[in-house]
This record gives C-alpha cells, structure tokens and sequence, in this order.
C-alpha cells in the first residue's frame, strides 16, 4: 500500500552558476521565471516568501557542504 505514495527522486547536483543564478533571485527586487515552450509560454512572479525560503535553502546547503 505505501508504494502507491512512494515517489522517486532524482538527485542533482548544484554547480556554481546555478548557485550563483539562486542567489540572484533570492535578493531581486523582481523575478519573473518564463517558461518558454512548443506548447505555449508560461510565466510567473517569484513571491518574497519564495525568495526567502531559496534564501534560506541556500544557507542549509551551505552549511551541509561544509561538513
């Protein structure tokens, strides 16, 4: 029965530019993210409260990849 919520997860691997691009979004003033595609376009605005919790996974991350 628990293999029906079981979800698997790929794992990936942070380089510097995409730290370097999080980091940027987490201290905008705005962000937009558009998702440009053959089936259409999408868009959206990157709240404040999302801006803090990449501001605040990026912290954990730090400290996890210094240990």
């Amino acid at each position: 029965m628990l293999e029906k919520h079981m979800i698997k997860l790929k794992i990936q691997y942070c380089n510097d530019s995409y730290m370097e691009m999080l980091e940027s979004v987490s201290v905008s003033q705005e962000t937009i993210v558009r998702f440009i595609g053959d089936s259409g376009n999408f868009e959206f605005i990157v709240s404040q409260d999302e801006k803090e919790a990449i501001a605040d996974t990026i912290e954990l991350y730090n400290i996890l990849s210094e240990s």
